[in-house]
Parts: C-alpha cells; structure tokens; sequence
C-alpha cells in the first residue's frame, strides 16, 4: 500500500547489528571523562550527536555499562538493547522520503508489530520539506 515490498523471514538481519545503546545528555560530563569511565565498563564507542552522548556496547555489556554510569552518578536519558544499522542509504529526494516516513508509520501502527528498524539517513532539509508537504 505505501510502496514497500515482502522480503522473506531473516531476509534483511544482516543489515543490523544487536548491540547497547546509551543516550546521555553531553552537559552532564566532558567527553573525555565519559569515554575513559565507558570504555573500563566494556563499551565499544563513543559517538557525539548533537547535544548527546551516544554509547554503544554489546548486548551483554550494557548492564555492566549502565552500573559504571550510575556508580559515578551520570544519569542517562536511554539504556536499551536495540538494532543498529550496520550502514546507512542517504534519502535526499523529499517525496522518497516522504514516502518511506508513511510506510514505517503504516508498519508502526500494525498491532502485531513490536519494533520497526531502518536505515535510511534523512538530511534535515529533506526531512523538513517531506513532512511539511
């Protein structure tokens, strides 16, 4: 209905990585203080988006991770297990966009579905000019 296709059970989990995921709010602590505390509980890497801190583990370290943070008194706004993609395809064309925002929205809203996963990569131009058209 929203021009997306079936793949097969299984048939697209190589593009995704099970791992940790951390959000922690970078006004909390210096970036250099967060890495070093991380990385001695396990973490794999350190990525800054915007005004956040974004921390990855693997799945059997992110309860490790979150005691090392809540041992030195860092709150974290997001400690989940999640899928990450393992590469991303940038949309530039609004109307794409707009018609993948629509089918992940259609796929969110199915009852049976627990969890959506992409990866696409939406610069905030496009995604401004998909959503206000």
């Amino acid at each position: 209905k929203k021009g997306g296709n079936m793949a097969g059970a299984g048939s697209v989990n190589w593009l995704f990585a099970k791992k940790g995921f951390i959000v922690v709010d970078k006004k909390i602590i210096e970036e250099d203080k967060l890495l070093s505390i991380i990385l001695e509980a396990g973490a794999e890497d350190l990525k800054t988006e915007g005004e956040k801190y974004e921390i990855t583990t693997q799945p059997q370290d992110l309860e490790t991770v979150k005691k090392a943070l809540q041992d030195k008194k860092i709150n974290f706004e997001l400690a989940e297990l999640t899928m990450l993609a393992s590469s991303t395809v940038k949309i530039t064309d609004a109307q794409v966009a707009k018609s993948i925002l629509a089918l992940i929205e259609a796929i969110e809203e199915q009852e049976d579905v627990q969890d959506v996963y992409a990866n696409f990569d939406i610069p905030d131009d496009t995604l401004e000019q998909a959503t206000s058209s």
